[in-house]
């Protein structure tokens, strides 16, 4: 089957993505022109956003689960953690992030009129360095613990925020950007669970306000 021109660049985004793995480059998404031009959303408590003119999400009624990235942040005092382990936890986040967006909006797997293609990155990630148990020593497949959580055998979760996009997935034009302003810690430090717990009830609650009103 000949594959869309569109769909082989997406295609080659996504793949190019997880070999890469985690970004060292910068510790934000967006830039500090697009940060700055975001403001607190009206309907969705401790979210900022900016919507570019002539956006309206009515308009794209489905949903391209792009790339989930993570960027470091640059005075974070480890940036190792397994790479299994990583894409574990961001299968996670995406298939929260399906479940959650489908329950009003269409899951495409494909770019096309009407797709938005959602990008989403963890910014900012500060790992503190934690002292390596038994666990730590454990292949990942003999894990007990969640796929999250597991993360955190080898060094300590300190911070971390969520940023991202909404593009054309046509044009590749910019639609929306967002920062969710605050992770809630189930404990006293942060898991991975809490950043998947955020990432979820950001899903729900933009749907839910988006979609689930009249147009």
């Amino acid at each position: 089957m000949k594959m869309r021109p569109n769909l082989i660049i997406i295609a080659i985004a996504l793949v190019a993505s997880l070999l890469a793995g985690p970004s060292f480059a910068a510790d934000q998404m967006l830039t500090s022109k697009e940060r700055a031009m975001m403001k607190p959303d009206k309907d969705i408590k401790g979210v900022d956003r900016h919507a570019y003119p002539g956006f309206n999400i009515h308009d794209y009624p489905k949903i391209l689960i792009g790339a989930i990235t993570v960027y470091y942040a640059d005075d974070s005092k480890s940036k190792a953690i397994d790479p299994d382990v990583l894409k574990l936890v961001t299968d996670k986040m995406r298939n929260s992030l399906t479940l959650n967006i489908a329950r009003h909006v269409e899951i495409v797997d494909e770019p096309g009129p009407g797709v938005a293609l959602l990008n989403i990155a963890i910014v900012k990630v500060n790992y503190q360095n934690k002292k390596r148990g038994l666990l730590g020593y454990t292949p990942v497949g003999y894990l007990a613990t969640t796929a999250a959580n597991a993360a955190n055998i080898r060094v300590g979760l300190a911070d971390a925020k969520i940023q991202g996009e909404l593009v054309n997935s046509v044009s590749g034009k910019k639609l929306s950007i967002f920062e969710v302003q605050q992770i809630e810690k189930a404990k006293k430090n942060m898991e991975w669970e809490d950043v998947v717990k955020a990432l979820k009830d950001f899903a729900r609650r933009t749907v839910d306000a988006r979609f689930a009103q009249p147009k």
